[in-house]
């Protein structure tokens, strides 16, 4: 019995449960915030409407869920996005635009759904005014031949705003206020999240023989589902 307590694995960021379910982590997704979809539906018709791109500071603490969202646009409204990119490279036109078309390569040649960005390699590290320049240069040239949604996530409520207003100063007001907050999935779903997700990467399907029942935990006195799962 304890052999298998320390052989289960419950990854609590998005970025190790993909490394550990692959593909199979659609399976866990749960819709966010109905008010995060209706803003996402929001700048997608804004994009496809002005044909360029949209930077968006995705504000949230750690662990409620702004890498999930920002990496599964596709799936929150389907037909409208690809699948994400997450891109780690320098803040500048030319390596952005490069990481995009080597993207768009792995896309439908006639491909036009808006191709999702996801930056979080920057976090508590905002762009200085050359890079934030060199994002409104690349956002309005669509180097894949169609616009981008440049996701910024940031734990640090201040930076967020901060950055927003930058951008809204250089680029024009957005049709939702940003920054975005994310408000992650409903408190009352973590626990049979947390179920799903035992189950799923540790191919059990009962663990409350093991003595490990998410039902046990209450997600009230815990500020994020990253916390909840940690805990777990």
């Amino acid at each position: 019995m304890e052999h298998i307590l320390n052989q289960l694995s419950l990854p609590d960021r998005y970025e190790r449960l993909r490394d550990h379910l692959g593909d199979d982590v659609a399976n866990l997704l749960v819709q966010p915030a109905e008010s995060n979809v209706k803003d996402l539906k929001l700048l997608s018709d804004e994009i496809r409407t002005r044909q360029e791109g949209i930077l968006v500071p995705l504000s949230g603490q750690t662990g409620v869920g702004k890498t999930t969202f920002a990496m599964n646009a596709a799936h929150w409204i389907p037909g409208v996005f690809t699948q994400s990119l997450q891109y780690e490279g320098e803040l500048n036109f030319d390596s952005l635009s490069d990481s995009v078309k080597s993207f768009a390569k792995s896309l439908a040649a006639d491909n036009s759904k808006i191709i999702p960005i996801n930056i979080d390699h920057r976090e508590n590290n905002p762009p200085n005014d050359a890079e934030l320049a060199a994002i409104k240069r690349f956002l309005r040239t669509n180097a894949a031949g169609v616009p981008v949604l440049l996701f910024w996530p940031e734990t640090d409520n201040t930076i967020a705003e901060s950055l927003s207003d930058r951008y809204v100063g250089i680029a024009g007001e957005a049709s939702v206020k940003l920054p975005m907050v994310c408000k992650g999935p409903s408190q009352d779903t973590w626990q049979e999240i947390a179920r799903h997700t035992l189950s799923l990467c540790n191919e059990l399907a009962h663990l409350e023989d093991l003595g490990v029942n998410p039902m046990d935990y209450a997600p009230s006195e815990f500020h994020s589902l990253g916390d909840f799962l940690r805990r777990i």
